[in-house]
């Protein structure tokens, strides 16, 4: 049989007993022939007799639990990332908005809005004096109370997908 040296991982696979009988055979005929394969097999095993000779090497009772502590922190410290990811979101989304005010009809988007408007007014009535006579004296624009709910919902599906998994407490183990 021609063969070209043995790469470590077949000779690793050998001495672990990885292979197949004819494989073996195979490698121990080319070990018989190939002076260079015979040097590289008495150094791997040379190195692994000096691994089974190393002390066992034991990790104190609470190393998880402080690799995933301290893994956690550096999480943590990303939150400064996290908030400048979320002051770039708004920053897009107000600049599309004005893009869409700037070349957009608005004119049927803010008759929705005045009667959204209009609809919260109408529930500040039916809750109360005190709420009704609160909104009546800001004078709310609908277009406005539209961009506040929109706001609303940006800042909760941002926290709930962008810092709520990102910042999951990790249970110790």
């Amino acid at each position: 049989m021609m063969m070209n040296h043995l790469n470590d991982d077949t000779m690793q696979d050998y001495l672990d007993g990885n292979i197949s009988a004819r494989e073996r055979e195979e490698v121990r005929q080319h070990l018989e022939e190939c002076e260079q394969c015979r040097d590289l097999l008495a150094s791997y095993q040379d190195v692994f007799a000096a691994l089974e000779r190393e002390p066992d090497f034991e990790l104190p009772k609470n190393f998880t639990r402080k690799v995933i502590r301290q893994t956690h922190k550096r999480a943590i410290g990303s939150l400064q990332f996290g908030l400048l990811q979320i002051f770039f979101i708004l920053a897009a989304a107000i600049a599309v908005i004005n893009v869409v005010l700037t070349y957009v009809q608005v004119d049927t988007f803010t008759a929705t809005a005045k009667t959204t408007a209009d609809a919260f007014k109408d529930l500040a009535q039916q809750l109360g004096v005190p709420m009704q006579s609160a909104l009546t004296k800001i004078h709310f624009n609908g277009f406005f109370i539209v961009i506040l709910l929109v706001g609303f919902v940006g800042l909760y599906l941002l926290d709930r997908f962008l810092l709520q998994p990102r910042f999951k407490p990790v249970a110790d183990q």
